[in-house]
């Protein structure tokens, strides 16, 4: 009498069923493979070594789901938690957790939420967070139908208003009120306005409400990619980057300022300086002249001149950003070729705008801001670029990150120097403090390759003792 199972299938059908899933599948054959290989390596823990041998061939992670949810950041100012869910190994698992900066402009940071959870999250889904270029590409259509949606919805609401103001009933407008002399108080500085300068001028305004949406989902994607694999960020963005393993890694010279004059009166050539970078000086095209001081010229000529008197009287410079009106490309080159070997001449792409691909000057390195492109793939493409054209690389630590980012992407794309604009606050501190964590994780990485600089490590010395 055959023997029946209770899914009505008897013995020898189930038997066979099973022969085909595991010949389909080659169960057989990896596990004959891990046991020869574990064999031969004689490990420890058995069971540990077999749990990492069939890890590697279990399907890719795909995104599941990603939950923006508003949450307090540094100084107790309102910013996004997003967590990142992935199917891992056949069940869902939180991947990673990733706080936005603080947005302390609750019209800004609904505007993101919404984006994220609505937009974004379904055109994700089902996607491989390793695969960024692939992450990026589907976040910017995603961006795109919120913006088309966004001046749908404006549309409709410009059509709903009331035609006639003036009809019966109608309350009158009331006077604007005047502007008041009293000072208002200053917002916290622990939020991304704060730290990245008035809005007009830094841009976190001027883009529409739910930009950063992008850039935001596009960092955490990767931080949830490098979690999954185990691996620290910076090993995951180097592999991204395409940057060999055998150059191993270089320590890392922060660079901060230590002068700042704000451009006004006689420190208008220094703005801010690193020793000395005038990053808003502009050449009159018109008279091809320097304003460098209140009511003085210079020619393009006298002002290369007038940096390197600087230079020559202060040999401790080490740093020069952009020195010169990007357009003045003779001198750039001048200067570089003449002061280049002791000084950086750093043309720092944060500031030219539209210019950025149209102008290129001669530089030693180049500076990237990562709130200056939209998505991590794009800041790995230009960083690759700018290195294959045998110039270094400095990244500009920005507000505009998530957790400690910069660090990691200078590390990622084999970076020589880390901007920090500001040493000021929790945010250049917390960014000095991963520094010093990467030299624990990396103990044996050799120093900065340039001859400018002599760095041994950033750990905190011991006070000397009392006489």
């Amino acid at each position: 009498m055959a023997v029946v199972t209770n899914d009505g299938d008897t013995l020898a059908v189930r038997k066979t069923k099973a022969i085909e899933y595991y010949l389909k599948n080659g169960v057989a054959e990896k596990i004959q493979d891990a046991l020869n290989m574990m064999f031969r390596d004689d490990p420890e823990d058995v069971y540990g070594y077999l749990a990492n041998y069939f890890e590697h061939h279990s399907i890719s992670p795909t995104l599941t789901s990603i939950v923006a949810t508003k949450a307090w950041c540094v100084g107790n100012i309102p910013g996004l938690s997003l967590n990142i869910y992935c199917k891992l190994k056949g069940s869902e698992k939180l991947a990673a957790l990733c706080l936005t900066p603080a947005l302390e402009d609750m019209a800004f940071l609904d505007a993101i939420q919404s984006c994220i959870n609505n937009f974004m999250v379904p055109k994700l889904t089902g996607l491989n967070p390793g695969h960024q270029a692939k992450i990026d590409a589907t976040l910017r259509e995603a961006y795109s139908i919120y913006k088309t949606e966004q001046a749908r919805v404006a549309s409709d609401s410009l059509v709903l208003e009331p035609a006639d103001e003036s009809a019966e009933g109608s309350q009158p407008v009331p006077p604007k009120p005047t502007k008041s002399k009293t000072k208002t108080a200053k917002s916290p500085r622990h939020s991304a306005k704060a730290r990245t300068g008035d809005k007009s001028k830094t841009g976190l305004m001027e883009h529409p409400l739910g930009y950063y949406a992008v850039p935001f989902t596009s960092q955490a994607m990767c931080v949830a990619a490098a979690a999954i694999r185990n691996i620290p960020l910076y090993a995951h963005l180097r592999q991204l980057a395409g940057v060999s393993v055998s150059d191993g890694y270089k320590r890392l010279l922060p660079v901060i300022p230590v002068l700042s004059g704000d451009g006004k009166g006689k420190l208008n050539c220094l703005k801010e300086i690193l020793i000395i970078p005038p990053s808003n000086l502009s050449m009159q095209k018109e008279k091809q002249k320097y304003e460098i001081y209140s009511g003085v010229q210079k020619s393009c000529e006298e002002m290369r001149d007038h940096l390197e008197e600087l230079l020559a009287k202060y040999p401790s410079i080490a740093v020069l950003i952009n020195p010169l009106a990007i357009q003045d490309s003779d001198n750039w080159k001048l200067l570089t070729e003449q002061n280049g070997h002791h000084c950086h001449i750093i043309e720092d792409r944060s500031s030219l705008g539209d210019q950025d691909d149209v102008i290129n000057c001669a530089k030693t390195a180049v500076c990237l801001g990562l709130e200056d492109y939209l998505c991590v793939a794009d800041v790995l493409e230009k960083a690759v670029t700018i290195k294959g054209n045998g110039t270094a690389v400095i990244m500009k630590m920005s507000a505009l990150t998530t957790g400690h980012f910069a660090i990691d992407m200078a590390m990622g794309v084999d970076a020589s120097m880390v901007y920090l604009p500001s040493f000021d606050g929790e945010l250049a501190t917390h960014h000095i403090n991963r520094l010093l964590q990467v030299e624990v994780e990396l103990p044996e990485m050799a120093p900065p390759a340039d001859s400018r600089f002599s760095v041994r490590s950033l750990s905190p010395r011991a006070s000397p003792a009392a006489c």
